[in-house]
């Protein structure tokens, strides 16, 4: 509800910005042209005349007879509220009429548009029952914000009517005690009273429309508990059933509305603010309304909407038509609605030319659009070769003539009846004759009911269709309220992220067909054309989907390894990582939320270790949620040293799930190389000793050897002196030469 509001705050400045960033720097003069032209380029909205000063507000309950004959008094039932903030002393209410006949097109239009003092008219004072006082000697005055009821009535000599046929304004007005005008408080309704009947009987198709917010953010849990009041015995959707099963009476139903009540019917809970969750209370109500569903597929004739009521224009104007072919399909899936024909509903019946298109490429029955948006009288219009569009009236339910409150379902039954008389008795014989409506409120469908007149024939769509559509002459009128009731950019981008987590988690499971009609469901529902508005809880609806799929996806399956590993090694080395899935089976067959995920590894200095990323692995669900694998991983090291590791689980596709997990690896390569050093150089001095001792022994050879081939040398004349040790590397001692 804030984001709507805040919504709605920031459009008008934002607006605005634009128009001041459009007059800087412009002279003055030039600013007030382009004011000017800007002003006359805009598009004018209808608008109702300036009603005068009102005191009271009146509200019209009752009109009897709905369809009066010239004979009849005309009785009228409702009640007074004060809005003012003073107390209203004496005030009583009048009978009024004027006595000027609507006969034509013209004329219906103008008392619509017109201010309740325009015309005039006059009240009725001749007889008590004329008037009603709203007070008593105990009690004189009627309060700020307090309420009366009043009933009043005029005979038809009263009335005082001309023997004309055609649409009378009649109505009440509220003057105080001193009776002395002006009122301080009117309202009016139609009233067509005729003679002579029309020609031509005008078939009525009356659609009835069976859908609602959805709530649904799992297979058994609800964000709130409205559905179960809108199906208990004096619930919308009861009352709406009712209606759908009157004779001629055409019903179309969104498939997801069905898949929520059989969601209920079998037990669900609703989860609150906090996030706990507590019993819902529809469970028999939804089984009720499904069963009272069942036969009514079973007796009349009926459509189906497009999953989820999609924001259709919002989405084909935002490049996200795809979505629509998902809507049509996910539809098709659900067994109670599969076989029935697809009707296209835009949200409020309002379409540009490109949505028209794209609806039509669903190849529906029909395209269900308001005669405000096909500016044509005609039921049935088609462009061309385009689709076929079921052209139903939606200014009915905007009610009869002003003040407001003048959508009442008496002022909307009057206006009803009022309008079909004038276009059975002028609109032309050889056109396509006929009128759609649609029921989407109990109000509507009270009205509906009451709606019986000679010229009025109440046939099924499907009758009705079968007559030739007549040629869409004009460009559909796509309002700019419609456009700014879509669904925005940015509430659609949130859509997006929705979708792109739902992915995921099909992505995830080995068999995803049951995950992956889930995701499209919620999706569609998030895309709604009910979510429209400032009042909506779209916002909390999509948080609690998008926060309860993120904790899914991170929860759905673990990683489990040592925080530090260290290895000697340099090659061919690995650590064992374990993988849990924690979804549960709670068939036990093992093949339910299966899952396939492998590991990704980072290493934050890849240039000294690197770890082999594992391939996707299947792991089973259990009962308990725990089931899991180990693997061994691969590294390769380059130098010694810790490096960090970051593991993160992915899909099949790569999608990361999960949380990741670090693990620190340290490589010790120093000691393994010392030992090569020790032994190397243990083997080199060895072997140098070895060959050292053999060299030592050879040059002692050969000195033996000639010693015994030569003559003793003279003796010296020097005294002998005593021998030194030989020099490093000599044989041994030398003797002196001649």
């Amino acid at each position: 509800m804030a984001r709507g509001k805040a919504t709605a705050a920031r459009r008008p400045r934002r607006h605005s910005r634009t128009f001041q960033r459009l007059l800087h720097g412009v002279p003055l003069v030039a600013a007030l042209i382009l004011l000017a032209g800007f002003l006359t380029l805009a598009p004018v909205l209808p608008a109702h005349a300036d009603e005068p000063d009102s005191l009271v507000s009146i509200q019209i309950t009752s009109m009897t007879p709905a369809l009066p004959a010239p004979t009849d008094p005309i009785t009228l039932t409702g009640t007074v509220t004060n809005t003012s903030k003073k107390p209203i002393d004496k005030p009583r209410v009048y009978f009024w009429r004027n006595q000027a006949p609507i006969t034509d097109r013209e004329g219906f239009d103008a008392a619509l548009d017109s201010a309740a003092n325009d015309p005039l008219g006059a009240r009725v004072t001749a007889d008590v029952q004329n008037r009603e006082h709203l007070w008593t000697e105990e009690d004189r005055t009627l309060d700020p914000g307090e309420t009366a009821p009043f009933t009043v009535s005029a005979t038809p000599e009263q009335l005082d009517f001309p023997a004309a046929d055609g649409i009378y304004l009649v109505g009440v007005h509220v003057l105080t005690g001193t009776d002395q005008p002006p009122a301080i408080g009117r309202s009016r309704v139609f009233a067509p009273i005729v003679t002579d009947l029309p020609d031509q009987v005008l078939p009525t198709s009356s659609v009835v429309i069976l859908n609602s917010r959805p709530a649904r953010l799992q297979e058994q849990v609800f964000a709130d508990d409205h559905l179960a009041a809108e199906v208990g015995p004096e619930g919308r959707l009861t009352r709406l059933l009712a209606a759908a099963q009157r004779e001629g009476m055409t019903f179309a139903v969104d498939p997801s509305l069905i898949d929520e009540l059989r969601a209920m019917r079998s037990g669900y809970q609703v989860r609150d603010e906090d996030g706990e969750t507590t019993a819902g209370a529809g469970s028999e109500q939804a089984t009720d309304w499904l069963r009272t569903f069942g036969e009514l597929l079973d007796s009349r004739p009926g459509y189906r909407l497009l999953y989820g009521s999609p924001d259709v224009a919002a989405l084909v104007r935002s490049d996200r038509e795809a979505l629509l072919e998902r809507a049509k399909a996910v539809g098709a899936a659900v067994p109670e609605t599969s076989e029935l024909p697809l009707l296209v509903w835009p949200g409020d019946g309002a379409a540009d030319a490109a949505t028209i298109a794209a609806a039509g490429r669903l190849d529906p029955a029909g395209i269900l659009l308001s005669d405000a948006t096909t500016r044509s009288t005609a039921p049935l219009l088609r462009d061309g070769d385009g689709p076929l569009i079921i052209n139903y009236v939606g200014a009915s339910s905007l009610g009869g003539p002003g003040p407001d409150p003048r959508d009442s379902p008496v002022h909307q039954r009057e206006r009803t009846l009022s309008e079909t008389w004038l276009q059975a008795s002028t609109e032309d014989l050889d056109r396509t004759l006929g009128q759609v409506r649609l029921i989407t409120t109990p109000e509507e469908a009270s009205t509906e009911q009451q709606l019986a007149a000679p010229w009025l024939r109440q046939i099924p769509l499907a009758d009705l269709l079968r007559q030739p559509p007549e040629r869409l002459t004009d460009e559909p009128r796509y309002p700019k309220a419609a456009q700014a009731a879509e669904l925005d950019h940015d509430e659609l981008r949130r859509v997006d992220d929705l979708a792109e987590a739902y992915q995921t988690y099909v992505d995830l499971l080995v068999d995803p067909a049951e995950a992956r009609t889930d995701a499209d469901a919620a999706v569609l529902k998030s895309v709604s054309a009910t979510w429209r508005g400032p009042d909506s809880d779209w916002p909390k609806l999509l948080d609690l989907r998008l926060d309860q799929l993120d904790q899914v996806l991170t929860d759905a399956v673990k990683i489990g390894l040592v925080g530090r590993f260290t290895t000697t090694g340099q090659s061919d080395i690995s650590f064992p990582i374990t993988i849990t899935n924690t979804l549960i089976d709670p068939a036990e067959t093992g093949t339910a939320n299966a899952i396939r995920v492998g590991v990704e590894f980072s290493s934050a200095q890849s240039q000294r270790l690197r770890v082999k990323p594992l391939d996707p692995v299947v792991i089973q669900a259990n009962d308990a949620g725990n089931a899991s694998i180990t693997r061994n991983t691969q590294i390769e090291a380059q130098a010694n040293g810790p490096v960090q590791v970051t593991a993160q689980l992915v899909t099949a596709s790569g999608k990361r799930v999960g949380k990741p997990t670090t693990v620190e690896v340290t490589v010790t390569q120093a000691g393994t190389v010392g030992w090569i050093i020790a032994v190397a150089a243990g083997v080199v001095l060895i072997g140098t000793t070895v060959l050292r001792i053999r060299q030592v022994a050879r040059e002692r050879a050969r000195d033996r050897d000639d010693d015994d081939t030569r003559s003793p040398p003279p003796a010296s004349p020097v005294s002998p002196r005593r021998a030194t040790p030989a020099a490093s590397g000599a044989a041994g001692p030398r003797r002196g030469r001649p």
